[in-house]
């Protein structure tokens, strides 16, 4: 599960790890286009007053500074790590 300021299931189910983040525009793009997150339906951004928010590609390292991960979260900004524990059934 992805913790954050609000939990989102929609953005937790798309985590995945990776080796590296991409280390430049081009990547970036291609690893987000491969993402495809503005396609996902989600309704994370309905506590915001602000109007919605798509989700958007993020590459992130993890809360232990061990690990890269992708994910598909609001277009917002990401401050510090983002910490993902074990998804329960």
């Amino acid at each position: 599960m992805v913790s954050a300021i609000t939990f989102c299931e929609q953005s937790a189910l798309t985590v995945r790890y990776v080796e590296q983040c991409p280390t430049d525009f081009r990547s970036w793009e291609i690893a987000a286009q491969k993402m495809n997150c503005e396609s996902i339906e989600q309704r994370c951004s309905d506590s915001f007053n602000a109007g919605r928010h798509q989700f958007q590609y993020h590459c992130v390292i993890n809360a232990w500074r061990n690990a890269t991960l992708e994910v598909c979260a609001l277009n917002r900004t990401i401050f510090g790590t983002l910490e993902i524990l074990p998804h329960q059934s």
